[in-house]
């Protein structure tokens, strides 16, 4: 089995650096993959580490083993996330660390490979909380994965950044990893993740670990809790993937509903247009899913052009939040109309 990550290098460097970039990269499954931060943020990262329980050791686990039957699927050589590159923080020096918004308890970082959680955030008021964000970060990491690189003339210093992170795409001159770029195609991005992690629940509720959260929420109380939430929140019970007895205090939904629902519409048009070629929208799904771990985008964007005419797959691309999603949608539709009508 493959142990490390296939890097694609673009940018202005010879063949010898990029290798070496590509070594350099790969090895922060092997080595430490905290020497990216300053010395002063790895002290604080490891002097406030949470330890992992035996539980999430098990998630990160499954995860791992989960993800790599897809990239074989796929034809992708599999490898394994180290459970030393997942780290989990005391909520303040999270946000310290990653510099993210109060709401996001977890991000990953492709280029270094690893993983962080705010301990707050999967706390254990929601017991299938860790294994769904486990999986949807390590997805992250697994996906195709295209490193902007540039030679500065007059120092010789290498800048690098993300280029391409599975079906997205950086703006190349981003360096911050802090900040946020520019990033199209994001919103397909999160939709094909979410849509994988949806099924993979399933999955999860198999386990003997879990086995008491399959049996709640298999009861008649649970069921109906999920029923009365779908309605409150006019939503299919599927896109709740669990409930407690308090319900809307605790209750875990299937994230990215907006990003989803365009991607669903997508689906649902490519099948109508290539009924023969597609028998039903799972197969459309995996072209979408091939793509984000491969990278090569004109499978998908040959769908959204003859499906969508040739501004399809640049609308989609668009999407990188809920007002947008909305708006691509609508785009969309009108678009698809106007095809229909002419031909």
């Amino acid at each position: 089995m493959e142990q490390r990550p296939s890097w694609r290098i673009v940018g202005s460097v010879d063949n010898e650096t990029e290798e070496e970039l590509k070594k350099e990269f790969s090895n922060s499954l092997e080595e430490d993959d905290l020497l990216v931060f300053s010395k002063e943020d790895q002290e604080l990262i490891r002097t406030n580490e949470v330890p992992k329980t035996e539980m999430q050791e098990r998630a990160i686990e499954i995860a791992n083993e989960e993800s790599n039957k897809l990239m074989v699927g796929m034809g992708i050589s599999p490898y394994i996330i180290p459970s030393k590159n997942i780290h989990i923080l005391p909520h303040d020096i999270y946000i310290k660390i990653t510099g993210t918004a109060k709401n996001e308890i977890g991000i990953s970082y492709p280029m270094d490979q690893n993983i962080f959680f705010d301990e707050e955030g999967i706390g254990s008021s929601y017991p299938l909380k860790f294994w769904t964000n486990i999986f949807h970060e390590i997805l992250h990491l697994k996906a195709h994965i295209s490193v902007h690189a540039v030679i500065e003339k007059e120092t010789g210093d290498i800048h690098i950044s993300e280029y391409r992170s599975g079906v997205s795409i950086n703006s190349p001159q981003f360096k911050d990893k802090k900040k946020d770029s520019y990033r199209y195609f994001l919103g397909l991005h999160e939709a094909i993740i979410t849509d994988i992690e949806k099924k993979y629940t399933a999955t999860l509720l198999d386990l003997p670990e879990l086995q008491e959260q399959k049996d709640w929420l298999a009861s008649e109380e649970a069921k109906s809790i999920k029923k009365d939430l779908a309605h409150k929140h006019h939503i299919s019970e599927d896109e709740i993937i669990w409930v407690s007895k308090d319900k809307d205090i605790n209750a875990q939904y299937v994230s990215y509903p907006y990003f989803r629902d365009v991607f669903y519409y997508v689906v649902q048009e490519i099948q109508e247009q290539f009924k023969d070629q597609f028998p039903n929208g799972e197969f459309i799904k995996k072209e979408f899913i091939k793509s984000y771990f491969t990278g090569q985008l004109l499978p998908i964007a040959r769908l959204m052009t003859d499906t969508f005419g040739k501004q399809g797959f640049r609308i989609l691309g668009s999407m990188k939040d809920e007002e947008s999603a909305i708006h691509v949608k609508k785009l969309l539709q009108r678009t698809r109309m106007e095809i229909e009508k002419n031909s």
